[in-house]
């Protein structure tokens, strides 16, 4: 029932995608962001609570994966509409931000990660995205593609220490400077803060 609703709504998005102009593709993206976080703040909390080998949260997890397929399509339909990264060009600042939020979550479907990965090189470039919000979906890339990652954006949880640690990173001797010339913190002072929020939620 769940998987039916999602494709319906998926193939409303599909039909009327041309008929929506900027401001409403922001108002979608925003708001699919949005419900994305919340869906991942309750499949992370009942990891948690539950276990993951629930079915409370296999159910989360299912519902979650039907979501992020509607997503996926209408993420494609913008790069589709645009032919280029819709940067500072086409959104404002917090719309360009949500699109590469929610295309950073579609772990499902790395070869669109990487299309609009070297989409926003170029706008990059041109200063049209962000060069943090690239740092983080190019190491979320090299990560899945089973590559060390350049800028230590990526943790993995170590059930065993407790605690999350660094994700295979190369050239570990430079990276504090390859962090700090983008707008990145020192690489202890991230993995600080990912322990401390980890512990802070583990404790509400």
């Amino acid at each position: 029932m769940v998987k039916s609703i999602f494709i319906i709504f998926f193939f409303h998005i599909t039909l009327t995608y041309s008929q929506l102009n900027s401001s409403e593709e922001c108002y979608l993206l925003e708001s699919f962001l949005s419900k994305d976080q919340r869906m991942i703040k309750v499949k992370d909390s009942l990891g948690i609570v539950d276990g993951k080998n629930s079915l409370n949260y296999l159910e989360v997890v299912r519902n979650f994966h039907y979501f992020s397929d509607t997503i996926n399509g209408f993420l494609k339909n913008i790069i589709l509409k645009y032919n280029k990264y819709p940067g500072y060009n086409i959104f404002n600042s917090s719309c360009s931000h949500s699109f590469w939020a929610l295309t950073q979550h579609q772990e499902q479907d790395l070869s669109f990660q990487k299309q609009v990965l070297s989409l926003m090189k170029v706008a990059c470039d041109s200063n049209l995205a962000s060069i943090v919000d690239y740092a983080y979906l190019l190491d979320r890339t090299l990560i899945n593609s089973n590559e060390k990652q350049i800028y230590g954006t990526q943790c993995f949880f170590n059930e065993k220490k407790i605690l999350y640690e660094l994700a295979p990173t190369e050239d570990i001797e430079n990276l504090d400077q390859k962090r700090i010339k983008i707008g990145l913190m020192p690489i202890k002072s991230y993995l600080d803060l990912m322990n401390r929020r980890y512990k802070e939620k583990s404790e509400n």
